[in-house]
């Protein structure tokens, strides 16, 4: 009812396994058109501050690159894709 981190747009769905000190949170798009979505976390959920808080995607292979985001930053996500994304302290 409450997911400690969603997506900022209703065509791209965000699921969080949260951990003490660490949250991944798989991002999938449903949408039928490149999308800019920001994720709406619970930082009180998820027991990190977003001030001393990192969010990177690992490569994985011929899934994603390596990218690092902001709290704040906008992610692109295109049709029928996503992104892993890991939530940590810095």
């Amino acid at each position: 009812k409450n997911p400690p981190v969603r997506t900022s747009d209703p065509d791209v769905l965000a699921t969080a396994y949260v951990k003490e000190g660490k949250t991944l949170v798989s991002i999938a798009s449903w949408a039928g058109e490149n999308k800019q979505v920001r994720l709406l976390v619970d930082w009180k959920g998820i027991g990190l501050d977003p001030s001393k808080s990192v969010l990177f995607a690992p490569k994985v292979d011929k899934f994603q690159p390596e990218r690092s985001f902001g709290a704040d930053e906008e992610i692109p996500v295109e049709p029928g894709k996503g992104w892993l994304i890991v939530i940590s302290k810095k």
